[in-house]
Order: C-alpha cells, then structure tokens, then sequence
C-alpha cells in the first residue's frame, strides 16, 4: 500500500509521524492510507494526494478497506457501549 504513494505528501507525512515497525505503527500506517483513498476526493483538492497514483491504487483493495473501515467502527461501538454498562452496573 505504501509503494502506491511514492510522490503524495499526505501518505508521506503520515508515514513518518506513524515510523516505526511496532503493531500500532503499522496499523496507523494502514489507517493513513485508508482514509486518503476513501476520502481521496477530499485529499485531492487539497493538493495532498496525486490523480495518477489514486487512479494506479488496486482496485480489489478498496471494498476490503471499506470493510475493514466499518468493521472498526462497530467494534469501537460496541467496546464503549460495554465500558459505558459496566461503569453503570458498578463493576470494576
């Protein structure tokens, strides 16, 4: 995913805040990336992503992306939907 952006500022900017070859580095890389091409409209208006290397982006990638996107949304609900009952029901 990363070899697709070679010229993009975003996807550079965003690997080098999120260096490093720890899980979390590497799964906020993936994010990054995520985000800039499902919202790649957005980026290029803004200068920060380059058409040839959006259009270049495989295409098999993007509804596993979007999957991925929605999955981790549903669970982030359902994680402070169990703390938020937890909290109330007095449990530690």
């Amino acid at each position: 995913m990363k070899a697709a952006f070679p010229q993009s500022n975003h996807i550079r900017n965003q690997l080098t805040v999120w260096s490093g070859s720890g899980f979390v580095a590497r799964y906020m890389q993936v994010n990054a990336i995520t985000g800039a091409v499902l919202l790649s409209n957005f980026y290029l208006r803004r200068g920060e992503l380059e058409p040839e290397e959006v259009e270049r982006f495989p295409k098999h990638l993007k509804p596993r992306m979007l999957w991925s996107t929605w999955l981790l949304g549903i669970s982030l609900a359902w994680l402070f939907l169990t703390v938020g009952l937890l909290k109330l029901s007095g449990v530690e």
